[in-house]
């Protein structure tokens, strides 16, 4: 049974206390609990190992072939900013990016930062759109 949550530390809550079996989420938001033995970690859904979780197979290495689920994120603007802020923005984050500092915060959370123009994250969205629109139908998923 699917239990829906409208924050994430309820469901870490739950399933610490073992009144659920299980839940997936983020590795920024699990990884503490994972490290501190109040969960404990399955599988990563990725397709490589997370460097934050060695230890943790992933899904197709732990009998579950071919499963890939890799969360992503990034920045967007209302539509009418201007090209050249939304250029700007995207220089100094990715310049972000690259500081020891901040590669270092992903590093601990188990992330890893990505980068790139506008327009390639445009092309993700797209293409991450378009593989769980063909899951969903092929489901027979309905809204709730």
């Amino acid at each position: 049974m699917a239990i829906q949550y409208k924050a994430v530390q309820q469901a870490i809550l739950d399933v610490s206390s073992g009144q659920v079996d299980a839940f997936c989420d983020n590795p920024p938001s699990v990884l503490p609990h994972v490290r501190a033995g109040r969960v404990r970690g399955i599988a990563v859904t990725t397709r490589q190992r997370n460097p934050a979780m060695p230890e943790l197979p992933t899904l197709d290495e732990a009998g579950i072939p071919g499963f890939e689920l890799a969360t992503w994120g990034g920045f967007m603007f209302p539509a009418r900013v201007p090209r050249e802020i939304v250029l700007r923005m995207n220089s100094e984050i990715n310049k972000a990016l690259t500081t020891p500092a901040v590669k270092d915060y992903f590093a601990q959370v188990g992330t890893t930062p990505g980068g790139g123009t506008p327009e390639e994250f445009g092309e993700l969205i797209r293409r991450k759109t378009d593989k769980w629109a063909k899951v969903i139908k092929a489901a027979g998923i309905k809204p709730q």
